[in-house]
Order: C-alpha cells, then structure tokens, then sequence
C-alpha cells in the first residue's frame, strides 16, 4: 500500500487454496491487510479468517486507526518493521480499538 488520507470500511478477507485435491484449503503467506508506505490510513469493519497475518503493519507507516476488526485463525495483528528492510521502517502514531483475535 501506497498512499495518504486512505479509508477501507466493511471488508471481507479469507484465503483458500485452487488446488484442494487433498482436502485441506490452507495457504500459506496470505496476509489481509498490510500496511506500507503510508499516512493517515483508516480500516474499519474488517473480518479476517484463515492463514497469515490478519494485520501486518510494516515500515514507514503514519498515523493509522483501526476499528471493529475480528481475526480468526493465523497470527494476528503484527508489527513487522525491525530490520525487514534497509530504509527508514518508522511506524508512528497507531490506534487499534475493538479487535477481536482468536486462534
């Protein structure tokens, strides 16, 4: 993600495999949400289920809310900045209220 002043509202996201020929749909790598690169960001009334990272908030990343969000399965919400990338990986001013996160 790239970008300023950005609001995503009444998301859906899950993962599921096209090749299921073994029964079992799990893919691997499939965040929801990431974040880079970006100011003011707004999320709000997201469902995450199955996989990764519901949330994965990485480098250079200014001034987010995040509202009503509910992770089933996967890791969570995750911070993800210390040393994953040579330049700048500031994360500043995060706001995550209403999260519910099972396993």
């Amino acid at each position: 993600m790239n970008g300023t002043n950005l609001l995503f509202e009444n998301i859906t996201c899950g993962d599921i495999s096209a090749d299921a020929s073994s029964g079992y749909n799990w893919v691997q790598n499939a965040d929801g949400f990431n974040t880079m690169d970006a100011r003011s960001v707004s999320l709000k009334n997201f469902l995450y289920y199955r996989g990764d990272n519901c949330l994965a908030i990485k480098s250079r990343l200014y001034n987010i809310r995040i509202e009503n969000i509910t992770c089933e399965g996967g890791n969570g919400v995750t911070i993800e900045i210390l040393g994953q990338y040579l330049e700048d990986s500031s994360v500043e001013d995060v706001s995550i209220r209403n999260a519910r996160v099972s396993g």
